[in-house]
């Protein structure tokens, strides 16, 4: 039987939660609490410090990206840079979108290559946005 890292009893499979991205495994009351509490890490496994892992559905968040087949991004990464964590939460409307500038063939003034800056997210429900490089 597996033990919770937090509180280091045993966990029954009905009880077990992993939010991170690694494979240590918590009881969800354990898991609420930390997340409640005003602990600085608590978005990351108190075991190996891996960050916590946004399950979203693909009807709330969308993700526009200039660089489709060309370069691939980890929104968990951007997500879990977002300064309100409430928005994913609550499955807000958040829309992610690469920034950067094209580059012009000087020839043609045919678009050759986008260079990305930043990532643009934006909550729809709350009307704020937020740039992550």
């Amino acid at each position: 039987m597996n033990q919770c890292a937090i509180c280091l009893e045993d966990i029954k499979n009905t009880d077990e939660i992993n939010p991170f991205k690694c494979s240590h495994i918590f009881h969800k009351k354990c898991i609420t609490d930390l997340v409640n509490s005003k602990c600085k890490k608590k978005y990351n496994c108190c075991l190996c410090d891996a960050r916590i892992k946004y399950e979203y559905d693909s009807t709330n968040i969308k993700f526009n990206n200039m660089l489709e087949g060309q370069m691939n991004f980890d929104i968990n990464k951007y997500l879990y840079q977002w300064k309100n964590k409430n928005c994913l939460k609550d499955n807000h409307n958040i829309l992610l979108e690469t920034i950067g500038d094209w580059n012009l063939d000087s020839n043609s003034s045919e678009l050759l290559k986008f260079n990305y800056l930043y990532m643009f997210i934006e909550c729809k429900n709350c009307n704020i946005s937020q740039s992550i490089k």
